[in-house]
């Protein structure tokens, strides 16, 4: 069934309320209708699903208006009574909006109501594009050319920590040229910090190396 027309059927309930001399339950159906009536030609199951996605990102409080919910009961009540298959489902889908904790303020519901069916859908969050492997080898070479100069070596280690488009995996891969084997990291930290003990390690040795060469001549 439509929003709309669903909305339509709640006027009419809203109507029989008002002749009945229930000008408050009408005047909530009314509000009610009017909202859901917002979403036209959709399914209203596909309404109240938006609806509740809608919510939930907002971080709205679950909080719902009693006396409207016990009207939308007494409308499914007379659907079901009626044969009106779909409809009643529909109805009842629509009381999946009315969860958490009882409030008395129907006007402020209808109108996050509104605002939700209204809503346009979310931005999807664009996915960051891998890394090329080739660009990472290159990185890995640039750290390996400078390995025993301390100077140059923090110059491009320090490159290498700022650039946040790099993950986890990306620097597992550059520690793997650098390193000359592979191995599992527990965090970003935890690469980048073997990587530069490493550099450590072997500039000590290049130049304890050179020391010894010099003795020997």
């Amino acid at each position: 069934m439509q929003a709309k027309q669903l909305g339509e059927a709640l006027r009419a309930f809203a109507q029989f309320a008002d002749d009945a001399g229930d000008s408050r339950s009408a005047g909530e159906l009314r509000s009610f209708a009017d909202a859901v009536g917002l979403g036209g030609a959709q399914p209203v199951s596909k309404i109240v699903t938006k609806v509740i996605k809608h919510w939930k990102l907002q971080k709205r409080p679950a909080a719902f208006p009693e006396s409207l919910s016990q009207s939308l009961d007494r409308v499914c009540d007379v659907l079901r009574a009626a044969g009106a298959t779909a409809a009643n489902k529909d109805c009842g889908t629509l009381l999946k909006l009315f969860v958490g904790e009882p409030c008395a303020d129907t006007q402020l519901f209808c109108t996050e109501l509104a605002a939700a069916v209204q809503a346009p859908p979310p931005v999807p969050k664009s996915k960051s594009q891998p890394v090329d492997s080739t660009h990472l080898r290159g990185l890995a070479d640039k750290l390996e050319a400078v390995r025993t100069d301390n100077d140059r070596f923090d110059a491009a280690f320090s490159e290498l920590q700022s650039n946040t488009k790099l993950k986890k995996g990306d620097l597992e891969v550059i520690a793997k040229e650098f390193l000359g084997y592979k191995r599992k990291f527990k965090s970003k930290a935890e690469v980048l910090e073997t990587i530069k003990n490493r550099q450590v390690q072997d500039a000590i040795q290049a130049s304890r190396e050179r020391r010894i060469e010099k003795i020997a001549i």
